[in-house]
Order: structure tokens, then C-alpha cells, then sequence
């Protein structure tokens, strides 16, 4: 299976190879407008063929082109927990992950020949950490999961680790980023800051994005950063997405 997958990345290049793009929408927190709003970005910053993937226990109003993956609901996970379903995946190709509170600005093709058997994962100090401490153990977060680039079947032992005592895990890691950054931070590497940047708030208060910011010498607004491939959004809030509505209509 090694061999395949780096034979399939050296081919990735010149006959560019199939690869996966994938979200996760459980509950009412996203509508089904938001994974179609991603599927718009992805075919616009992606030139590769791709097959694009929704992980939902509801499909109603999803595009037709997205593929559904049934979650699996007698796992009776809650939020962002359903993630972890990600790795109970069979593909053997390079796959892309985004939540869908996700802004895709650019083009994203060499994000697939930087997957191998890592998971590329955000690296940050200040990646929307939650610093409140478990009840079992603190463990302080050192990755966050908004984007992730894996080849899913080599990661089966994570989601296995995972389910094989769900409500503990649930309890002592608080979250996902924090279950893989105490079990697999040796099994991640990170995705360059050159790439994306975050716009997320820590109160209801509008002053840290109704700043003004200059970039190439242009004024922009909400700190955007338009060269950047990817604007990560881990609190919604009405101002988050002034004037990047161009990305995804």
C-alpha cells in the first residue's frame, strides 16, 4: 500500500491523479447552502480531478454533484466529534478536508503533492484554543483541524483508538485537536502559515476586524489577506465574512 500511494503522488504531477475533497456537516449549526457554497470555492481554486464528498446524516439540499457518505448515527457523537468519522475512510488517494466555515482565496493543486503518511494539519499557538482544562488531564493544543491533508486509509488506527472507548475520550480530550495532538502529534506535520491565515474572535466585540490593513499598498478591511489560499474562520460572528463574499457566490 506505501508503494501505491508514492507511486500514485510521483504521477500526481504529470497525469493529475484523481484525488478526494471532503466535509463534514452534522446537525443544524451549517445548512446544506454551506456545502454547496464550498463545493463553488473548490471548483474554482482546483484544477485537479476531483470527487467531492459530504459526510452528513442529511442530504437534503445538497448540489447533486456532492457525494454522500452516510454518517454513521448510532455513534451518537455530538459536534465536531463527527470528524472523526474522516478516519474511518478506505481511500487510498490523496484527500482534502475543510470545515465549512472554510474561505478558499487561491488555487490549492500543490497542497495534494504535500500528502504523504503525515496528516497535514494548521500548527499555532493561537489556532482557537479552548485553554480550559480536561477533567482527567490538561493537554494543551497544539494543532487545529479546520484543514486537513491525509490519505484516509492510513490513518484507520486513529478512529479505532477513538471508538474503542468513545465517552472517555470525549470527556478527557475536549475536542478532536486535542485527542490528536496527545495521541498522533508525531504523525502530523504542519500546513505552512504562507498559506492561510485566521480570522476569528474571542467576544462579540467588532474592533479586532473593523481595522484597516495595507497590503501591496491596497487598503483592505477585516485584516483580509487576499494572497493568502485560505481565510480560517473558528468563530462565527455577523461581521466574519464582510467583503469575501466574492469567493464563494
Amino acid at each position: 500500500l506505501q508503494k501505491q500511494i508514492h507511486f500514485g503522488k510521483k504521477l500526481l504531477k504529470i497525469l493529475k491523479h484523481q484525488v478526494n475533497i471532503i466535509c463534514v456537516k452534522y446537525g443544524t449549526k451549517y445548512t446544506s447552502d454551506r456545502v454547496n457554497r464550498l463545493l463553488k470555492m473548490v471548483k474554482r481554486n482546483c484544477s485537479l480531478p476531483f470527487s467531492f464528498y459530504c459526510m452528513t446524516e442529511n442530504s437534503i439540499g445538497l448540489d447533486s454533484r456532492e457525494k454522500v457518505i452516510d454518517l454513521d448515527i448510532s455513534l451518537d457523537l455530538e459536534s465536531y466529534w463527527w470528524k472523526m468519522c474522516l478516519f474511518n475512510l478506505d481511500f487510498k488517494e490523496p484527500t482534502l478536508f475543510f470545515d465549512l466555515d472554510i474561505v478558499i482565496q487561491n488555487n490549492f493543486d500543490f497542497l495534494f503533492e504535500q500528502i504523504d503518511d503525515k496528516l497535514l494539519v494548521l500548527f499555532s499557538d493561537d489556532a482557537g484554543l479552548d485553554n480550559r482544562n480536561t477533567i482527567i488531564l490538561p493537554v494543551d493544543n497544539k494543532i487545529n483541524t479546520s484543514v486537513i491533508g491525509f490519505i484516509p486509509i492510513l490513518f484507520k488506527d486513529l478512529y479505532n483508538n477513538f471508538i474503542r472507548d468513545t465517552d472517555y475520550n470525549i470527556v478527557k480530550y475536549f475536542g478532536i485537536d486535542r485527542f490528536i495532538t496527545a495521541m498522533y502529534l508525531d504523525r502530523c506535520k504542519p500546513l505552512s502559515y504562507d498559506y492561510y491565515y485566521y480570522r476569528w474572535k474571542k467576544d462579540l466585540t467588532e474592533s479586532k476586524y473593523c481595522t484597516s490593513v495595507k497590503i501591496d499598498g491596497k487598503g483592505y478591511s477585516l485584516a483580509h489577506v487576499p494572497n493568502k489560499h485560505f481565510c480560517i474562520f473558528c468563530q462565527e460572528h455577523p461581521d466574519m465574512y464582510k467583503e469575501m463574499e466574492n469567493y464563494f457566490i
